[in-house]
């Protein structure tokens, strides 16, 4: 999974922007493999305080079909089944807020909570599209 991520920072802005690649290269015990997925992102946020910070975030994946097939798994029975019929892209626009602990008993808390909507879905076959997403995350960084 290689991937490669540029942070840059001022006073009250941070940027940035993530490339990351799923390779696939085996196959399994039924002679199939999930296709390859890439993901690119690129995100800024304001530093409002030094406790908070809201965020925004173009976030586009692309996956592709699934190479050999299961004999388990019909097409004919369920279209989903349709190895050729896997891939597809999307664009998300996101909106976040970060909460961050710079003091105290809690220092180095991070929360963040994001949603969004995709603004571009090119789906093949018969696969469900996204309406929306939300993500909600806690971390702490030690110092």
């Amino acid at each position: 999974m290689p991937g490669l991520t540029y942070l840059g920072e001022s006073d009250t802005w941070a940027w940035g922007g993530q490339v990351l690649g799923t390779i696939r290269t085996g196959i399994n015990d039924r002679d199939y493999r999930l296709g390859d997925a890439y993901r690119l992102s690129a995100w800024t946020a304001l530093k409002v305080t030094d406790w908070f910070a809201p965020s925004a975030r173009l976030d586009w994946h692309a996956w592709s079909n699934i190479h050999g097939a299961d004999p388990a798994m019909d097409p004919n029975r369920n279209p989903a089944f349709d190895a050729n019929k896997q891939a597809g892209e999307r664009l998300d626009f996101l909106m976040g807020l970060n909460f961050y602990v710079p003091d105290g008993f809690f220092k180095g808390n991070r929360l963040s909570i994001e949603g969004g909507v995709p603004v571009y879905q090119n789906i093949a076959g018969p696969n469900m599209a996204l309406n929306w997403l939300i993500t909600v995350g806690w971390s702490i960084s030690f110092h």
